[in-house]
């Protein structure tokens, strides 16, 4: 208890512990939220259909996002090729390119 004691007493070190602990709390809640329209049965029987122990021990070690299919199992990918698309828009539309020159106006 003395260790732990010690450790909270230091300001930046405490800080640090506190945001991680604060950006876990906000991951598990992300992982409780499902994304809509998704039949997580037939998901799962899809991806565990032949009853893979390797496949299994590595969806525990998600953390459940996607058992549930939470929007954490989503990830980033739609976002980052939305953007390359986008990019690639520019060249072939004027419009487009008129915008991005104007900034955020």
């Amino acid at each position: 208890m003395e260790i732990i004691s010690q450790i909270f007493e230091n300001k930046s070190l405490r800080k640090k512990i506190l945001y991680t602990l604060g950006i876990l709390a906000i991951y598990r809640l992300l992982v409780a939220i499902p994304v809509p329209t998704v039949d997580i049965a037939t998901l799962m029987s899809q991806t565990l259909g032949d009853g893979s122990r390797e496949l299994s021990s590595f969806l525990m070690l998600l953390g459940g996002s996607i058992e549930r299919f939470s929007i954490v199992a989503v990830g980033l990918a739609p976002f980052i090729n939305a953007s390359i698309i986008m990019q690639l828009l520019q060249a072939v539309l004027p419009q487009l390119e008129e915008l991005v020159e104007q900034g955020e106006q």
